[in-house]
C-alpha cells in the first residue's frame, strides 16, 4: 500500500504537471509560437505558478483517486492486463474532459479536433498505468500468488 501512494505521488506531482510543461516549453522555445505568452518560459511558469500548483491536488482527487478505487473493485472480480489497466485510465481522462468540456464549452470546435485529446491523453495514459503497474500492483500480485 506503501507503494502505491509513492507511486501516486509521483505521478500526481511530477508526471502530470511536466506534461503540459513540456508541450508549452516545445511551442514557446522550440518552435518559437508566443500566441500564448509573449515573455520567455522561465516568465510563464512563474505567471502561471498557482496552476502548476494546483495540477497536482485536482488530479490526485479527480484522476488517481477514481483509477485506483476502479482498480481495487475490478481487480476483486477480474485479473487485468496492462492494456486493460491503460485504457481504464484513458477513460477516466475522456470521461473528464466530456465532463468539463461542456461547462467550458469544448464542443463548440469541430468533433475532429475534439478526438485529438485522446491521441494527447495515449502517453499520460500509458506511463501512468505503467507505473502503477510496475510499482503498486507487482505487490499485489506477489501477495495474491503467495496466498
Amino acid at each position: 500500500m506503501k507503494e502505491r501512494i509513492l507511486v501516486n505521488l509521483f505521478i500526481a506531482f511530477i508526471i502530470f504537471p511536466m506534461y503540459p510543461l513540456l508541450k508549452s516549453f516545445i511551442e514557446m522555445d522550440v518552435l518559437n509560437n508566443s500566441k500564448q505568452f509573449s515573455g520567455s518560459f522561465s516568465s510563464y511558469i512563474m505567471a502561471n505558478w498557482e496552476v502548476i500548483l494546483m495540477m497536482p491536488v485536482l488530479s490526485l482527487i479527480f484522476i488517481l483517486l477514481p483509477y485506483n478505487l476502479l482498480l481495487f473493485h475490478l481487480s476483486k472480480s477480474y485479473r487485468l492486463s496492462l492494456l486493460q489497466k491503460i485504457l481504464l485510465f484513458l477513460g477516466i481522462l475522456v470521461a473528464l474532459t466530456i465532463l468539463f468540456g461542456t461547462i467550458v464549452n469544448l464542443w463548440m470546435t469541430p468533433l475532429w479536433k475534439n478526438v485529438l485529446y485522446i491521441i494527447a491523453f495515449s502517453p499520460l495514459s500509458v506511463i501512468s498505468a505503467s507505473l502503477i503497474q510496475r510499482f503498486a500492483d507487482r505487490g499485489d500480485i506477489r501477495l495474491s500468488r503467495a496466498i
